[in-house]
């Protein structure tokens, strides 16, 4: 823009090149969002964040103020929030793979547990054969 505003280059020239650089920029977009992220030991991943989550606390108590800090904004990266009327915590966002293993985990234990089942699931009740007295027409 700026070498078109200074007469160093023709308009004819400039349009070309906006033109290709554009389309080549499509493309690169259309191919980044075609392309699928891989992880290489995405299993080991999985377990030591697990083994970690499971860990918190000890973390939390064995780190120094600024990891503490990088802790928090990974696990709630919208921020915490204290209400002191009633002294309570608020978060806006959780980290969505905390947030998935804290569901699995509820799910695993309310199933383990028999507590998790909705009415719906149960098999619907049949009415009751009734025992009639049979009654003589007098």
């Amino acid at each position: 823009d700026i070498k078109l505003g200074m007469d160093e280059i023709p308009r004819s020239v400039y349009d070309k090149t906006k033109q290709k650089l554009e389309d080549d920029l499509s493309k690169l977009k259309i191919e980044l969002n075609n392309t699928n992220p891989t992880l290489s030991n995405q299993d080991l991943l999985i377990e030591k964040s697990l083994h970690s989550l499971e860990n918190i606390n000890e973390i939390w108590g064995s780190i120094e103020l600024c990891d503490k800090q990088k802790l928090q904004n990974t696990l709630f990266p919208k921020g915490i929030y204290y209400n002191k009327e009633k002294h309570d915590y608020l978060t806006k966002e959780i980290n969505s793979f905390v947030l998935l293993s804290t569901t699995i985990s509820n799910s695993y234990e309310e199933n383990k547990n028999g507590t998790n089942q909705n009415i719906s699931d149960l098999s619907h009740s049949v009415a009751r054969t009734r025992f009639e007295l049979v009654t003589s027409g007098l």
